[in-house]
């Protein structure tokens, strides 16, 4: 029985203290330089939902093991992500100005059509499916004097059936393509809630 109990502990302290060395990120105010920081900041508070899952299930494994340590450790992971996502998604205070620079009443000008594509509530677990984007490649944006060489882009746009409103994303293609593909990590980034 207590190596059971053992083999229960383990992955559990070990999430649970991972979550709580992970939760360091969201106390600290990053400035440049720091971007891989930003990105590990960006990750745990988009992880933060599932963080606090793992301090629920290490307070469980705490209960039921009779280890004070593991489930005080999951305690502090649950409190400090739900905290974390209570402050993250939170409405606006007044002391924005959010008001007076759009007015009281600015929802009534967003018209329906562009209403319709609003997220339903300011936290959402899974984002909807969405239609597939179009995906112009390889556009050259400039001509390097004096050669014959192409700086080229791709271009990312919503769906034909979704009024356009001006606005797509413009990736430039970087010099690591020679070692891996051109636009690493991009298809999965844009296509994100995408139909299947």
């Amino acid at each position: 029985m207590d190596t059971i109990k053992l083999i229960i502990q383990i992955p559990a302290a070990v999430s649970a203290s991972l979550a709580a060395l992970m939760s360091v990120l969201v106390f600290i105010r990053l400035s440049w330089p720091a971007p891989a920081l930003w990105f590990l900041k960006l990750y745990v508070s988009a992880l933060s939902p599932l963080l606090a899952l793992i301090g629920v299930l290490s307070i469980v494994v705490g209960l039921v093991t009779d280890s004070a340590l593991i489930g005080v450790i999951g305690i502090y992971d649950f409190l400090i992500y739900i905290i974390h996502i209570y402050l993250v998604s939170r409405p606006a205070d007044s002391s924005t100005s959010f008001e007076k620079v759009f007015g009281s009443y600015w929802e009534n000008h967003i018209g329906t059509g562009l209403k319709k594509h609003f997220l339903p509530r300011r936290t959402v677990l899974r984002l909807p499916v969405v239609s597939n984007p179009r995906l112009e490649q390889n556009i050259a944006f400039v001509l390097i004097p004096g050669t014959d060489r192409k700086l080229l882009c791709d271009m990312w746009q919503p769906h034909p059936t979704i009024t356009p409103s001006g606005l797509a994303f413009i990736y430039l293609h970087g010099a690591a393509w020679y070692m891996l593909d051109k636009d690493l990590g991009t298809r999965p980034f844009f296509s994100v809630g995408r139909a299947s």
